[in-house]
């Protein structure tokens, strides 16, 4: 996870990717030195375990700040059986209007905020997943939570927490950092993870159950 923030060469990252998919079909692709391929390898649940450890702690951090989630929702007017149907959460906050949560991890390394500028500009690879994300529900305002694989937050994604987040001066800043943090862990977390997966076919490798690890 270290390296994977500091942009640093993964030794292990050598051969060919180890990840299956349900059916036990190997990837097989090639793995690069930075883990790219590994992160972001279809195979293997990773992604997905990634995405949904979010959408799961974002849900906590807001029931206990006193806002109303509901997650995977069925979307209003929609067709059920149409992906756009399904939202990561729904919020209800005291007060306010209902806000529409759809997650997404990006980096800032993939070709097209790569093309668009993202070496030499922070916050472009959070500002093309928000309109994709955006234009993905074009029958509702969306707020895109979207988290850069390095750590970054996107614009939306700040003003969703600032918004959830207890007025009170002695509660806020710690509710805050403290999803930050835990957001940003998960992330790295579940990089890792995958990046171990990648190079061993050992099912050991991946340690106990989350609930048994040391916080």
């Amino acid at each position: 996870a270290l390296r994977t923030r500091l942009d640093l060469d993964i030794p292990s990252q050598v051969g060919l990717c180890q990840h299956r998919d349900a059916a036990g079909t190997l990837c097989g692709q090639p793995l690069d030195a930075k883990g790219q391929h590994s992160r972001s390898c279809r195979k293997g649940g990773w992604l997905v375990k990634k995405h949904n450890s979010i959408v799961d702690e974002l849900a906590v951090w807001c029931n206990n700040n006193h806002a109303y989630t509901i997650k995977e929702a069925i979307l209003p007017n929609a067709n059920p059986d149409h992906p756009e149907a399904r939202i990561d959460l729904v919020v209800q906050i005291p007060g306010h209007a209902t806000i529409y949560v759809d997650v997404t991890i990006v980096s800032a390394l993939a070709q097209e905020p790569i093309r668009r500028g993202s070496a030499a500009k922070d916050g472009v690879a959070c500002e093309l997943a928000a309109r994709a994300k955006q234009a993905k529900y074009p029958g509702i305002i969306v707020c895109a939570f979207v988290v850069e694989e390095h750590g970054r937050f996107g614009e939306d994604a700040m003003n969703f927490l600032r918004k959830v987040a207890p007025l009170d001066p002695a509660l806020r800043p710690i509710a805050l950092s403290g999803i930050y943090q835990t957001v940003s862990t998960l992330v790295q977390r579940w990089q890792a993870e995958a990046i171990i997966a990648s190079c061993t076919t050992s099912a050991h490798f991946h340690g106990p159950p989350r609930a048994q690890r040391a916080v």
